[in-house]
């Protein structure tokens, strides 16, 4: 079992909506003036102006917040959590919270530690889990979830288990992955890839089962790669609000002198 890409899909081509990041804090996380509880809707004011960077917040609870264009996210007692941005017409947040259930090689289970701190190292979470590491790459507009291996301890399948809590529907994606989806918008999970220390990238096995993603890298695939090696997904968000705004305020222009 592997980790998997998370892409929000939706009509036509991706179409990134802007929410500026606040300076101090992120909206949303503890202690962010404004917070009432877990539900708070994203700033929708000046979505022409796009943040210039990623805002970060550790409010000294152990989770640590970061803020894109799309998304908000925390992170923290080994699970992480994505908010995608689902318009202004969303009457709250509809969160979708990974969290590893389930590491094996050869059916042997390999124990990791599932309460890792999160820590921050530039545009980048990581959670040390022991015997491999798992990392969030953070974009403006994606994140990009990766498990890393230096090596492992039998010859086998490698499986890892991921629960997901979501209120979204889930289904499954064209490109082989998921989508969670409601009337706003969607999250996607895009499927799978190991990728190897000399570059090589190899699709692996997505499924879903019951409220779990379930990732596999065959003994076959393993064998022919150079450790370490890295499960690599990708969240991203776009929103059926959002689109419906663009529509409403195209950027084009006409001018008759070049007709």
């Amino acid at each position: 079992m592997l980790t998997a890409s998370i892409q929000l899909a939706l009509v036509p081509a991706l179409i990134p909506f802007s929410v500026p990041a606040p300076v101090t804090g992120v909206p949303g996380s503890p202690g962010h003036p404004g917070t009432t509880g877990s539900v708070v809707p994203f700033a929708t004011a000046g979505l022409d102006s796009p943040p210039e960077g990623l805002a970060f917040d550790e409010p000294g609870d152990g989770q640590l917040w970061v803020k894109g264009r799309t998304y908000k996210a925390s992170f923290g007692r080994g699970e992480a959590t994505y908010v995608p941005y689902l318009g202004a017409e969303a009457p709250r947040n509809f969160p979708v919270t990974f969290r590893l259930e389930e590491v094996t090689v050869g059916g042997e289970e390999i124990p990791f530690e599932r309460s890792a701190v999160a820590r921050r190292e530039g545009d980048a979470v990581l959670m040390d889990r022991g015997r491999f590491v798992e990392v969030y790459d953070l974009e403006l507009d994606s994140i990009e979830q990766k498990f890393t291996f230096p090596s492992m301890p039998v010859a086998g399948d490698l499986e890892l288990t991921l629960a997901v809590e979501t209120e979204l529907e889930r289904r499954p994606a064209a490109d082989g992955g998921l989508r969670f989806s409601n009337e706003f918008g969607e999250v996607g999970y895009s499927s799978a890839l190991i990728v190897d220390a000399q570059g090589a990238r190899v699709p692996i096995a997505t499924r879903t089962r019951d409220n779990a993603i379930e990732l596999r890298v065959e003994r076959a695939i393993l064998a022919d790669l150079t450790f370490p090696v890295t499960v690599d997904p990708i969240i991203t968000t776009m929103t059926i609000a959002y689109l419906d705004g663009y529509l409403r305020r195209p950027r084009v222009a006409y001018d008759a002198t070049y007709e």
